[in-house]
């Protein structure tokens, strides 16, 4: 069970912080014999009550050393581009890495949905809007969560992420830092 002040992930709307745990006295519709958490939006506002034992899923957020570690290991990593032309086959696919909330599954439907839009571009055309949605909510919740666990703006993470790359680049090839 979670306690007041921990940070975590609740399904996916992204990073939230515990604030209290018990019954919500007066809230029409509530068991008055049920815990709850009041979760409050770390990237966002708004606060989200959900019963302690919810099958919604919720995990910790990530350490630092894991997320350095999933950083240097997106050269590996390979997503799937999808091709699918029908919008709702093409949903279901990048629902299915939402649903496993697994960060590198959004992390390889980013880089295929990426790699999508460039080999689209080269092509004279336009990455469709249903790809889009699902890079910026993956992007969101990925880039969310790393800003918290890295204690920097939303809008550094990209930099952060470049600048760990390329600092593995060069740590590879024998070359010093500077």
């Amino acid at each position: 069970m979670y306690q007041p002040g921990d940070l975590i992930v609740y399904g996916n709307t992204g990073v939230c912080r515990v604030a209290s745990i018990g019954p919500l006295d007066g809230a029409r519709g509530a068991d008055r014999d049920r815990r709850y958490y009041s979760l409050s939006m770390v990237n966002g506002s708004g606060s989200i009550f959900v019963p302690v034992d919810t099958s919604v899923f919720m995990r910790p957020i990530l350490t630092r050393d894991e997320v350095d570690a999933l950083i240097d290991t997106l050269p590996e990593l390979q997503g799937e581009i999808c091709t699918e032309r029908n919008l709702r086959l093409l949903s279901e696919q990048y629902h299915a890495a939402f649903q496993s909330h697994r960060c590198e599954d959004l992390l390889k439907l980013m880089k295929a949905v990426h790699a999508k839009g460039k080999s689209s571009g080269l092509q004279g055309k336009t990455l469709g809007m249903t790809d889009q949605r699902y890079q910026k909510k993956a992007e969101e919740l990925i880039y969310g969560e790393f800003s918290v666990v890295l204690g920097i703006p939303y809008d550094q993470v990209e930099r952060y992420i470049a600048d760990r790359l390329d600092a593995g680049v060069l740590k590879a090839a024998g070359q010093d830092e500077s």
